[in-house]
């Protein structure tokens, strides 16, 4: 019983002790931007590090992120052009909707699977076509995700 019981402990510690990843991307619904990249999460130290680069100009938005119970990661992102975003992701949930503090709607995917965020970014793409570039000249921006 007690090699069993080592023996189990052998192979559940590593699942324990690694972390895991998740692939992102996300769109302006009225703009003509959408963002890709991945978190990684990390058991140990309960932080999630986000980090998403936006597909139309570059823009590079890093954080690290609180885990906050099993369901609920909230971050605050700096990107490189001065936006701010600050939010939470829930784990239970594959899409969300954030908002700026300009009233402008952001939907965004979560998934494990690379097939998952593709879709995800072919639906974007398709529904931003048409859009409007943003203009982030005016003021720094501040990204509330719900």
């Amino acid at each position: 019983m007690k090699k069993f019981l080592q023996l189990g402990l052998l192979i559940i510690t590593p699942l324990i002790l690694t972390g895991c990843s998740s692939n992102i991307t996300a769109k302006y619904d009225d703009y003509n931007e959408t963002f890709s990249g991945k978190s990684y999460y990390d058991p140990m130290t309960a932080r999630a590090v986000i980090d998403v680069k936006s597909d139309k100009n570059g823009t590079h938005c890093i954080d690290n992120g609180n885990f906050r119970g099993m369901p609920i990661w909230q971050f605050n992102l700096t990107c490189s052009d001065g936006r701010k975003i600050i939010g939470t992701i829930q784990n239970a949930l594959p899409e969300g909707t954030a908002f700026t503090n300009r009233n402008e709607k952001i939907t965004f995917t979560v998934a494990k699977k690379q097939s998952t965020i593709k879709a995800a970014q072919d639906k974007y793409l398709k529904a931003i076509s048409n859009k409007p570039s943003l203009d982030n000249s005016k003021i720094p921006m501040t990204v509330i995700m719900e």
